[in-house]
């Protein structure tokens, strides 16, 4: 009998410590704004009204993102990507700690395309200011502390497009050339927390 309470008492304190531990997020958001690099603080700033949304969702095996973009150049089209660090001090591309390209890594059924595993894509603005774009990424997680999280990472918005089937013609790295497109736009990458 008391082998048998014991065991019920163990069961209980391990469903009880399972309640307790932190579950990763099943969504994130990303508010932008229009940035500016000050050359006397090295850092950048908010400087105009450019704005735009992004949402994560967590499906089964990958990430799905939703972009919004609002008051840009009409007609124009932008480059979009994850970076390092803050919207303060936006760092290069996010590209999980690693120095290989990702262009023929599978994503969802697919190669990925895109040399760094933080690229998005090129976000097309129609005649009235916006523009929109939806990716699936099997290579980015939401809230695991892994290399994969792309939590409090930088989303930017760049001023000009890439050309990312010319990037991955060799499935290298693009190198220090593919960091003059100045950086417009930032938001954090924020999960949100379900009540």
């Amino acid at each position: 009998m008391r082998s048998c309470c014991f065991a019920l008492l163990i069961l209980t304190l391990s469903l009880a410590s399972c309640k307790d531990e932190p579950q990763s997020p099943s969504t994130a958001t990303a508010d932008f704004v229009g940035i500016e690099y000050d050359e006397d603080t090295q850092t950048y700033s908010k400087n105009s009204e450019l704005k735009g949304n992004a949402l994560f969702i967590k499906r089964e095996g990958f990430i799905e993102v939703s972009i919004e973009l609002i008051n840009f150049d009409p007609n124009s089209a932008h480059a979009a990507h994850i970076h390092v660090g803050d919207c303060i001090n936006p760092g290069g591309h996010w590209n999980m700690d690693q120095n290989e390209a990702f262009c023929l890594t599978d994503n969802v059924g697919e190669a990925w395309g895109k040399p760094y595993a933080g690229d998005i894509a090129n976000i097309r603005i129609d005649g009235l200011g916006t523009g929109k774009v939806s990716l699936k990424s099997a290579l980015w997680t939401l809230g695991t502390g892994l290399e994969t999280d792309i939590i409090g990472k930088a989303l930017v918005v760049h001023n000009h497009t890439d050309d990312f089937v010319w990037s991955c013609r060799n499935n290298e790295l693009p190198g220090m050339a593919h960091s003059g497109n100045t950086k417009v736009a930032c938001g954090e990458i924020i999960a949100v927390v379900a009540d």
